[in-house]
């Protein structure tokens, strides 16, 4: 009785012990994946603030396109 107890809570552990393994797996590769978008978020910006910059030669908003 003792040993089919001590087997159980060895069967727990073992699928615990692959369960976290798994997690860290998925945290690790959504961190590169965060680490990633805040690259290119960061790109996205300077562009953005480098078009606003230059704003004074962007039509206005309201005008229609020149082919009308």
């Amino acid at each position: 009785m003792t040993s089919d107890r001590i087997e159980a809570l060895e069967t727990v552990v073992a699928h615990q012990e692959a369960a976290i393994e798994d997690l860290s797996d998925t945290v690790q590769q959504q961190w590169a994946e965060i680490e990633r978008l805040k690259r290119e978020m960061g790109k996205l910006t300077r562009s953005l603030e480098a078009i606003v910059e230059d704003g004074d030669e962007a039509p206005p908003v309201n005008q229609p396109p020149p082919h009308y």
